[in-house]
């Protein structure tokens, strides 16, 4: 019997005090394959070139208001689902902190109930595949790091890791710019109506811990109301 494919693409980001992770989730090889051929599609959109002279690759901080625009409509017909945890006042001296706490402590409440909804619909006639972006310029390093990560999270043991940098994988923009955008909204940032539902209906979970507590924000008007607040 064919197993069936899931693909989990993560990368995680700190700003200020300010520490979350991103796990975008892409269900089925058919939808792996529009995937890849939507971004094909991009790499020739003339909307989207105007903006990408100086770089193949797309980097939230680094793009334009114009460009974010313009992904806009892209991701929304993605077939994508978007999970993402957020740890405030958290506050660490060096990057390494940063990541073993993010990756410790935050992946996991994303990672455990996206496996457990997996197994219980498909039981184990199912395949994982997770890319991580890198951390370093140490490859072997990072995946060193990852595998005892994921060694720690119950029923994660048997998913297969890769470590990918922007330029080996085109599909790692799409955790950064969730991240991106979500953080953005959080610091009070405007964006329009119509870009927060069509970002923020792929967003199918939030989970935020702040002073100690933990709110959780679901798909629809309440992560669309999160996002818009100020």
């Amino acid at each position: 019997m064919k197993k069936e494919k899931v693909l989990m693409l993560v990368d995680e980001c700190y700003i200020k005090d300010c520490c979350s992770v991103c796990i975008v989730c892409v269900h089925g090889e058919e939808n792996i394959s529009l995937l890849n051929d939507q971004m094909r599609q991009i790499a020739i959109d003339p909307a989207i070139n105007v903006y990408r002279a100086q770089t193949k690759t797309f980097h939230y901080n680094e793009d334009s208001i114009g460009a974010r625009q313009s992904l806009s409509s892209w991701i929304y017909k993605m077939p994508i689902s978007t999970y993402l945890a957020i740890n405030k006042k958290a506050i660490f001296s060096t990057k390494q902190e940063k990541d073993t706490f993010v990756y410790q402590t935050l992946l996991p409440e994303l990672l455990k109930p996206l496996k457990m909804k997996f197994s219980k619909r498909y039981g184990s006639d199912i395949e994982y595949l997770v890319k991580f972006e890198n951390l370093t310029d140490k490859s072997n390093l990072d995946r060193n790091f990852f595998t005892k990560i994921l060694e720690t999270i119950p029923l994660c043991r048997d998913m297969e890791i890769q470590v990918v940098t922007k330029e080996e994988e085109p599909l790692t923009f799409l955790p950064d710019y969730f991240l991106g955008f979500v953080n953005h909204c959080m610091q009070g940032n405007s964006w329009s109506a119509d870009s927060l539902k069509l970002i923020g209906n792929k967003v199918g979970l939030i989970l935020m811990s702040e002073k100690g507590k933990k709110f959780r924000y679901e798909r629809g008007e309440d992560i669309v109301n999160f996002l818009g607040q100020k």
